[in-house]
């Protein structure tokens, strides 16, 4: 956090709030106690039972409630926006953002080339319950911590292109793979 100055960023006002980010990945623990208070889905008046409908998308399991069964995506989102609930020790780098994530990766750490586009089409419109899609709940931003085969391989330009048409930052991070 030190290192890619993003304190002297909070002390000039800019620390995420009003910015909800997303992560495809492994999951994400809601309840984690650096996590849980910055969930787009957290209720402080019933802060044991967030809301998942339009936070929360389970590509891999169908699950409904946001959970981390490998640890990387946890971990991904606390780079984020983690901070100890009373905001000390802020290891993310926007702690004032929301997040929303999806589970696309198995608890290998690996996912289908299906479980990927289908994270990436939620992205551009969350789904309720029923399935309904609402664009309104998109994130602005959208975590990728996932690698591939080396070389050139666009099978997800498309989903990329759509989420800037709709604009929705894509950051893909370099060297998540062993290929």
């Amino acid at each position: 956090i030190n290192h890619i100055g993003a304190p002297a960023v909070w002390e000039m006002g800019i620390d995420g709030s009003g910015t909800v980010v997303a992560s495809i990945d492994t999951g994400v623990q809601w309840d984690h106690p650096a996590l849980k208070e910055h969930y787009r889905g957290f209720d402080p008046t019933n802060p044991d039972v967030p809301s998942h409908e339009y936070n929360f998308f389970d590509a891999v399991n169908g699950r409904t409630e946001a959970y981390d069964d490998q640890g990387h995506g946890t971990h991904v989102t606390g780079t984020m926006v983690g901070s100890e609930p009373n905001e000390e020790n802020q290891i993310g780098v926007a702690p004032g953002a929301k997040w929303i994530a999806v589970k696309a990766l198995n608890a290998d750490g690996s996912g289908t080339d299906a479980q990927l586009i289908a994270a990436g089409e939620w992205i551009l419109a969350p789904k309720d319950a029923a399935g309904n899609p609402n664009p309104e709940m998109a994130p602005d931003v959208v975590n990728n911590s996932w690698g591939g085969a080396s070389g050139l391989d666009e099978w997800y330009r498309q989903i990329v292109l759509a989420w800037r048409a709709a604009d929705i930052f894509p950051e893909f991070s370099a060297g998540n793979t062993t290929n």
